[in-house]
């Protein structure tokens, strides 16, 4: 087990996306109407990634919004992407600590 890191509630901590990921969230989840401008202001980088900053409650709400649309689509292959999306965002939230979580 690895040690979290320690970090303020207010803390933004750096997220990648590749552009499969980014079009799921904007195009497939309520979560792209408030994350619509940080993506906006968000570049593509080598490696073919957009990094964003995010605080750990940011994260909260994306993965309630992943969740929700992985739960509701009839989309098989949605599903599957989104559960992906999902299990690599909770890994990166549960290596920080604010404070605030359990």
């Amino acid at each position: 087990m690895t040690d979290k890191k320690r970090i303020k509630a207010d803390d933004r901590v750096d997220v990648s996306f590749i552009e499969r990921e980014r079009w799921l969230i904007e195009e497939k989840t309520i979560a792209g109407i408030f994350l619509s401008n940080v993506f906006a202001k968000a570049k593509l980088e080598r490696g073919g990634r957009y990094h964003v900053k995010l605080t750990r409650h940011d994260i909260e709400e994306l993965l309630g919004c992943i969740a929700g649309e992985a739960n509701h689509t009839k989309d098989r292959a949605l599903e599957g992407e989104l559960d992906a999306l999902f299990r690599r965002l909770e890994e990166l939230m549960d290596g920080y600590d604010d404070g605030n979580w359990q």
